[in-house]
């Protein structure tokens, strides 16, 4: 009985060290070869060294004959194939030239790339490096890049774009742009930036997060088209809330920061009665409060957001909050309602080590099944120990 082959051992590309820097320009390869490697920003024969086969098969428009056209310019320059074993048995490559190490501007280590106009594929890629902020690629090679998926020419074009437009100072701000707007012009702008968007993700954004357009009405082409799984329509809104970051720039940004800070200190959470006692009254903008509350929830994942009040859970799953809710459970049973600034600094006394931030304090309220939070006045919460079972306090 015959059995299938094995995939082959000798995987891994092995390129004499004295034909590494020959350039792959002067070599007759196939138009289909040069193609991929191009499109992989290969340009060195030394760029083929330590790859393997079976992550060329992988490249886009990569077939067969192309596999064999990649063997037959290996063999040409006298290169093998060799197993991990015997690759791993090699001398270790020359360090890349300084040609090949990413360098940043001092000035532009501190820029978040979430504030950053870069494409899907290049996030992608330096989500996979887990870089954040851009002096993280600092001291980087150029394979460590390269080797990722999607990383193609575009791609790594874009990045050296990007990184030279940084070292030009394109991405320097002014202090007067790091002032925080004040609430009507923040809500203003990112309404503004939302019906800008293109229909689709405008109507998607709309479904998903509650909001209406005077004039337009709700989006009844996307309640139809349900199809979508809700995993899917979640992961969209992600992306476009992404997109409305960036677009924002430094200052929305800096004023996100800002609502979160006010709402953590004094211990509101962000709820549609608060934000519309910001603003002028009657409500002046054509999405509903809770929208803008959702939103921003979603634009800054510190701030702590109740666009329905509590929504109770079963289930709290992390520790601090966790610790949170024991402890103010137990003051109120002794006490009595409290205000939310007079419990927590009792809870941060009495948690020891494991003190909870006040994010942690605010979460454990919002899914707490014993405890309900009552809103006298929008930014004064008060806390009260009362089992309520099923209910959704607004």
């Amino acid at each position: 009985m015959k059995t299938k082959p094995t995939t082959a051992l000798s995987d891994y590309v092995c390129i004499p060290a004295e034909c590494r820097a020959i350039p792959l320009s002067i070599f007759g390869i196939t138009a289909r070869l040069r193609h991929v490697l191009e499109c992989q920003g290969f340009q060195q024969l030394g760029d083929l060294h330590g790859l393997r086969i079976s992550r060329v098969r992988q490249f886009r428009n990569c077939a067969k004959q192309t596999i064999r056209d990649l063997e037959n310019l290996i063999a040409g320059v006298h290169g093998t194939k060799v197993t991990a074993q015997e690759f791993s048995q090699l001398p270790p490559p020359a360090p890349p030239t300084a040609r090949q190490i990413f360098t940043v501007a001092p000035r532009a280590h501190d820029l978040s790339l979430k504030a950053l106009p870069i494409s899907r594929s290049l996030e992608q890629v330096l989500e996979r490096l887990g870089v954040q902020h851009l002096g993280e690629l600092a001291g980087l090679s150029l394979r460590q890049v390269k080797v990722l998926e999607p990383c193609e020419a575009a791609t790594l074009g874009e990045l050296g774009a990007l990184l030279a437009r940084a070292e030009a100072g394109e991405f320097h701000v002014p202090p007067a742009l790091l002032d925080p707007l004040p609430p009507l012009d923040l809500l203003t702008q990112l309404e503004m930036s939302v019906l800008e968007l293109p229909d689709g993700q405008r109507d998607g954004l709309l479904a998903q997060l509650g909001g209406t357009v005077a004039g337009l009405g709700p989006p009844p082409a996307v309640a139809k088209r349900s199809l979508t799984p809700r995993n899917q329509n979640a992961y969209l809104t992600r992306l476009t809330v992404s997109d409305l970051v960036r677009r924002g720039g430094p200052r929305i940004q800096a004023s996100l920061d800002t609502i979160t800070l006010k709402c953590q200190q004094n211990l509101h959470p962000l709820t549609p009665e608060l934000l519309a006692a910001w603003l002028p009254r009657p409500w002046p903008l054509r999405f509903p409060p809770a929208f803008f509350v959702r939103l921003l929830g979603l634009m800054h994942p510190d701030l702590p957001a109740w666009p329905r009040g509590q929504e109770i859970k079963k289930n709290v799953t992390q520790s601090l909050p966790r610790i949170a809710e024991g402890l103010a459970l137990a003051l109120l049973r002794r006490t009595g309602p409290l205000p939310l600034t007079q419990i927590f600094p009792v809870i941060q006394r009495t948690a020891g080590a494991q003190q909870p931030g006040a994010l942690d304090f605010l979460l454990a309220l919002k899914h707490s099944r014993d405890i309900r939070v009552l809103f006298p006045q929008p930014d004064r919460p008060e806390a009260d120990c009362q089992r309520h079972h099923g209910t959704l306090w607004l």
